[in-house]
């Protein structure tokens, strides 16, 4: 690795210098001066801060706070002026000799048509310029309903991103998944970088199945525990805009980390001029939106009743009392909290970005909810005319009390508990505060108000994210230019998972160690560098931009475990207890790559040529020195006003290659220092061996679209098609007994996955007091395992018998299997045929309406806790419906608990008015601006399934494996109020 970064360096210095010679010198000023204002063409204000260029030439400047800006030497023939600002469309208007004072008028870009869109490490195009399919979303679109994370702020808003909870538990665990299934046992989140920097997105467990016993029987996995994946830490309300490279066409540029996706964060900073305060403070409610409604035995027989529940029942239920477990449990609305404040401004040399949050998300279930405090502080600063710093540091504490669900085999979790406790036996708190124990002769050993009135599971994370760059005008002329662009960064996390289950809860004594208290410790620190050179070369017919650079990546995890059990006098603390187990993790991943691109615009900038190629080497892979190549080619065309109606075409063909890095460990062949030989301490071969020679997966990406403006720009049309086909698969196959060891992993195979996504906007109706916006995304995908070097297998799941996923050549990976008649057969997948986003706005005078619908069609669920419902015969609908259940399912039919989780859902809403602004110049002169809005999320679900919510998943973020419902933490709808103070 040392010898290729020299010689890497080495070739920069090289082509740096050799700049500085062919280069030419600067040309001095020459010419005419030319000044102008830039005004909004809805309001009439002018416009500050606009970038104003004369394309294919080194003029350009930015405009003051008051809309004017001023040109020094520009040509005295005629010339074109662009002119561009963020959330308006670019203008373009030529200037004859005669003219040295313009008024130039921008109208607002209300669909995004003239946005900046990334292209590379350090390089960025006009969206009408691409020649691939990137998503953005700016801060308004992030904003507009209050959001926990992030993932929950862009749910339904993505064609080709398929977001989904995986409980309703607060304060995240929410797994994304770009352009379908792209591993079968690999990573499966997208890369994440936040300004720059690579962050960490990792989900720990918090070690609750010591007490759940989840990973006992026929899944081990220790994923069950409804972990947070930790970009949940980031504040939604920091955020400036997301752009989402969906493909390897888009994210060869990330190399072997971005087979699935790179989800690209800048957060806000600020603008020259007098300091902006603003202030949001909102007031909110959760409520329960999803209920099982358990059999009340109302005006059943008392034999019938004793004969599901024993003698023990006959006296409770002849009392005729009937209580709702569920609405005791879950049946909290809290008042919930969100303030957030912000500090912004400037000069001309210096800017700053200053915020700070305080949230409070109180949970429906009882002793559950989330809170959340962010410091940031994002500075930039010019030195001289050549030089620009940006430092953007982030500060944030988070706090989760999460409760106790999903998967259980010691029936104590809630929706494994409540089937086996009769509605008519009293649970709650006595007057002494006792609780009454679990019913008599019953199969759960719990109360559940009693375990989460005592019990404690509480998350608690610090997490710093610094990030730094450097942007050097090296050299500089009419015609070219040469950056310098460094960026370096880290993010580093603390995350403490303290649970207590205290020896009086009726569970605890069950295996003779009554109370245990878990500790988990989680340390990561993610280190990124990198160094790039940009050369830009336009001499007016064409632009040419060359890039390269390098960057170097370090990855350190650590996770501490501690079960403490047999507490010594009811003690909480782990050193209490009288059986002791420590656990330690260790990881250490280094990487280092490489890049040069070249992009061109060619025949009056319509055709775009793009072509690069990514050199890497990891750690992670078996052979450390080995460099892996990823490389793209892609090309667009536009065509300007082909028909009427129809203001410009653009095709586009892409072609890219990523990769899927090895997990950590998959190339060792590991040791378990925890055993005895005769007594003695020794060192056995843990069953799953490494492959010293793994290497990453590798994605082939294709893809192709059309893009169209439409109807003098009140409208806009994205279609794409693409297939990957992604080889080397990471897998698993079976050695022989002499070998030491059970499974090996190794790489072979082949999957592909093809898809569509279309996403069209359009105004309506655009007037001067009203405007009507419109969007639509949709998007599918079909994923087909081609290859297959070992063995059909079953994947996750819990069985066969119940419903498990089915690796097999020519068919889907997502595919449920299943015995039904004695025949192993596909009885479902996962994958949805579809799902389709439809936002509205309206906009009349101050008033603002909004909403966000989705629609998914298709993705079956695995549901577990209605087999258990069963079971208990307590389901709401047993008689006759839970009857025929059982029967069909003793006959060997694992299709009986597959359930079809089609569903929409009204994601978001959002009715705001904004006082007019003469209104507060009277009442309030130091105010520029005032808002109040009510909002809420996830308010309405439409669905035929019969479990808690159609987004549900037990074992966390994987792309296979999710869909199986096993009690999860209920879902909830929320409601806001807000008031929005500008200074």
């Amino acid at each position: 690795m040392e010898r290729v970064l020299r010689s890497f360096l080495v070739s920069v210095h090289f082509l740096f210098f050799a700049s500085l010679i062919l280069l030419p010198a600067d040309l001095p000023a020459q010419g005419r001066t030319l000044t102008g204002t830039v005004i909004d063409g809805a309001t009439g204000q002018r416009v500050p801060f606009a970038q104003v260029s004369i394309p294919g030439t080194g003029f350009g400047t930015v405009a003051g706070e008051d809309g004017v800006f001023r040109l020094d030497g520009v040509p005295d023939e005629p010339f074109t002026l662009q002119v561009q600002h963020l959330g308006y469309r670019t203008r373009e208007t030529v200037v004859p000799p005669t003219e040295d004072n313009v008024e130039i008028v921008l109208a607002f870009d209300y669909l995004q048509a003239d946005e900046i869109v990334v292209t590379g490490r350090a390089t960025t195009v006009e969206r009408r310029n691409a020649a691939i399919s990137v998503a953005t979303l700016n801060a308004a679109e992030i904003q507009r309903v209050p959001a926990q994370t992030i993932e929950q702020a862009i749910q339904g808003k993505i064609a080709g991103a398929d977001i989904q909870a995986n409980s309703g538990a607060p304060g995240g665990g929410i797994q994304v998944d770009l352009r379908g299934v792209s591993s079968i046992i690999g990573a499966s989140e997208p890369l994440y970088v936040v300004d720059g920097v690579i962050v960490s997105n990792i989900a720990i467990p918090n070690n609750q199945i010591v007490v759940t016993e989840a990973n006992v029987g026929s899944n081990t996995s220790p994923l069950q525990a409804d972990q947070v994946n930790r970009i949940a830490d980031l504040n939604p309300n920091d955020i400036e805009r997301i752009e989402i490279l969906k493909g390897a066409a888009a994210s060869t540029i990330y190399g072997s980390k971005a087979s699935n996706g790179v989800i690209l964060i800048t957060t806000k900073s600020g603008r020259p001029g007098p300091s902006r305060v603003d202030l949001t403070q909102r007031f909110g409610v959760f409520d329960l939106s999803g209920k099982l409604d358990y059999r009340t035995f109302e005006g059943e027989p008392v034999e019938e009743v004793v004969r599901v529940f024993g003698e023990a029942a006959r006296e409770p239920f002849l009392q005729g009392r009937f209580f709702d477990h569920e609405q005791e449990l879950a049946g909290r609305n809290d008042l919930s909290t969100e303030t957030i404040l912000s500090l912004s401004g400037g000069d001309e040399n210096t800017t700053f970005y200053a915020s700070g949050l305080i949230r409070n998300d109180e949970g429906v279930v009882l002793n559950t909810g989330y809170e959340k405090q962010s410091l940031r502080l994002n500075l930039k600063q010019l030195l001289g005319d050549r030089w620009e710093i940006g430092v953007n540091t982030n500060v944030v504490h988070s706090e989760a009390q999460r409760g106790l669900f999903n998967n259980d085999n010691f029936l104590i979790t809630p929706y494994f508990a409540l089937p086996f406790l009769p509605r008519f036996y009293d649970l709650e708190q006595r007057p002494d505060g006792t609780f009454p124990p679990p019913f008599p002769g019953g199969a759960s050993p719990s109360n559940p108000l009693q375990t989460f009135e005592l019990m404690q599971n509480e998350e608690d994370v610090w997490r710093f994210l610094g990030a730094a760059d450097l942007t050097v005008d090296l050299w500089r002329n009419n015609a070219q230019t040469l950056q310098l662009i460094s960026n370096g960064g880290l993010d580093w996390f603390r995350q403490k998972n303290d649970l207590l289950f205290p020896p009086e809860l009726f569970f605890e004594p069950a295996d003779g160690l009554p109370g245990t208290s878990l500790l988990t410790e989680g340390d990561n620190l993610n280190l990124n560098g990198s160094v790039n050179l940009v050369h830009e070369y336009s001499p007016g017919a064409y632009r040419a931009r060359t890039s390269g650079g390098f960057q170097y990546e370090e990855r350190e995890l650590e996770i501490s475990r501690i079960v403490s059990q047999d507490l010594t006098a009811g003690q909480p603390s782990v050193g209490s207890g009288t059986s002791l187990q420590v656990s330690e993790r260790k990881e250490r991943v280094e990487d280092f790559g490489f890049y040069v691109q070249e992009e061109l615009l060619l025949l009056d900038e319509r055709l775009t040529l793009t072509g690069a190629v990514r050199g890497e080497q990891s750690s992670s892979n078996g052979d450390t020195e080995k460099l892996f190549w990823y490389p793209k080619a892609n090309i667009a065309y536009r065509f300007p006003e082909p028909a009427q109606g129809i203001d410009e075409i653009k095709v586009r063909l892409a072609y890219g290659e990523s990769g899927n890095q090895p997990l950590f460990g998959q190339k060792f062949i590991s040791l378990d220092a925890t055993r005895n030989i005769a007594g003695e301490p020794g060192l056995v071969i843990n069953p799953q061996i490494g492959d010293p020679a793994i290497e990453p997966e590798r994605t082939r990406e294709i893809e192709g679209g059309i893009d169209a403006a439409l109807f003098d720009g009140n409208a806009r049309l994205d279609l794409t098609a693409y297939q990957q086909n992604i080889t080397n698969l990471l897998l698993e196959r079976q050695l022989a007994p002499s070998s030491g060891g059970d499974t090996q992993f190794f790489n072979g195979g082949e999957l592909r996955v093809r898809g569509f996504e279309a996403a069209f906007a359009v105004t309506p109706v655009k007037t001067e007091d009203f405007i009507w916006l419109s969007r639509a995304t949709v998007f599918m995908d079909r994923g087909e395992i081609l290859d297959l070097p070992v063995p059909s297998f079953t994947f996750a799941g819990f069985g066969t018998s119940l419903g498990a996923f089915g690796i097999q050549e020519g068919e889907p990976p997502t595919q449920i299997v299943g015995f039904v008649g004695g025949e192993l057969t596909n009885i479902g997948d996962i994958n949805p045929d579809l799902k389709m986003g439809f936002v509205n706005e309206i906009i009349w005078k101050g008033v603002n309406v909004y909403t966000l619908w989705e629609w998914q069609r298709g993705g079956d669920i695995i549901n577990l806790t209605k087999f258990i419902s069963d079971l208990a015969q307590t389901t709401e609908d047993f008689v006759p419906a839970g009857q025929q259940r059982l029967a069909q399912f003793g006959t060997g039919d694992a299709s009986v608990y597959i359930e079809d989780g089609s569903f929409v859902k009204l994601r978001e809403l959002t009715v705001g008015y904004d006082l007019p602004a003469k209104w507060i110049e009277t009442w309030w002169p130091s105010a520029r601006r005032v808002r109040v809005s009510v909002s809420g999320r996830d308010l309405l679900t439409f669905t035929d399934y019969s479990g808690l919510d159609p987004e549900v998943s037990n074992f966390g973020n994987q792309q296979i494996g999710r869909n199986i419902d096993t009690s999860p933490y209920p879902p909830s709808r929320s409601f806001w109020f807000s008031i929005d103070l500008g200074f």
